[in-house]
């Protein structure tokens, strides 16, 4: 029982980590938008802008979660590349420019194993 609750302890905090640092990553980037852009932007909305981030990247960890356990079937995935701006936007600032100039399209991308 002891070993549950110490194991859900873990989880939220390592939940916590991760919601902690998209929130500084996003907030660095809104600033470097900020000062590119000459706007201001609340801190409410670099926390609801942190909050969706991290969301999408949950329903994205899922939906790989979900492909790799197909074990190489043909799925047709549709990637966004405004969630893949987001996801890239945590480890690099390889997607500001594309953020700064809302250039966001749609593709269908069908995987399969061994691709």
């Amino acid at each position: 029982m002891e070993e549950v609750e110490a194991e859900e302890q873990q989880q939220y905090s390592h939940r916590q980590r991760l919601k902690a640092a998209v929130h500084y990553t996003v907030g660095c980037l809104c600033q470097e938008v900020e000062l590119d852009k000459q706007v201001h932007l609340s801190k409410q909305t670099i926390a609801a802008i942190s909050e969706v981030t991290f969301r999408q990247c949950e329903n994205f960890a899922k939906d790989l979660e979900m492909f790799a356990s197909t074990s190489g079937h043909w799925k047709p995935l549709l990637f966004c590349s405004h969630w893949l701006t987001e996801v890239s936007a945590l480890s690099s600032h390889l997607a500001l420019p594309h953020v700064r100039d809302g250039s966001f399209q749609c593709t269908t991308v069908v995987c399969s194993r061994g691709l």
